[in-house]
């Protein structure tokens, strides 16, 4: 890790959707970063997430942040998305719109992070 630079949990941990639904206790939290071949492409490539933001109906958050000049950024995209079960992450993951969209990011970035993981909400954190 470099310095100044957060591990991806350490990042995760501080992307709290505002969802209450007190039935939902566990979701998944899927966190997604990218830097790209041209920094500038930031805005489209945000477009072509965003357009992804309702393609299953268990997407609680679906958050997507490019970076901004005079704030601390090492990536140039990060989307934070909140998924009522593992099951509709799979739908989203797989929803043709979705694979559509994957292959244009594909081609315009560099790098590529993820990290998904079990989110309580038992705790009052969502």
């Amino acid at each position: 890790m470099h310095p100044g630079q957060a591990d991806l949990a350490t990042l995760a941990a501080f992307a709290a959707p505002a969802f209450d639904n007190q039935d939902i206790k566990n979701m998944i939290r899927h966190i997604v970063m990218w830097n790209l071949h041209q920094p500038a492409d930031a805005p489209r490539f945000k477009a072509l997430l965003d357009s992804c933001a309702a393609v299953v109906s268990g997407i609680v958050e679906f958050d997507v942040g490019i970076r901004r000049q005079g704030l601390e950024a090492n990536v140039d995209v990060v989307l934070v998305s909140t998924f009522t079960d593992t099951a509709q992450l799979e739908a989203y993951q797989n929803h043709p719109h979705h694979k559509e969209v994957a292959v244009q990011l594909g081609a315009m970035r560099s790098g590529r992070h993820v990290l998904d993981f079990d989110f309580d909400t038992s705790a009052g954190a969502l």
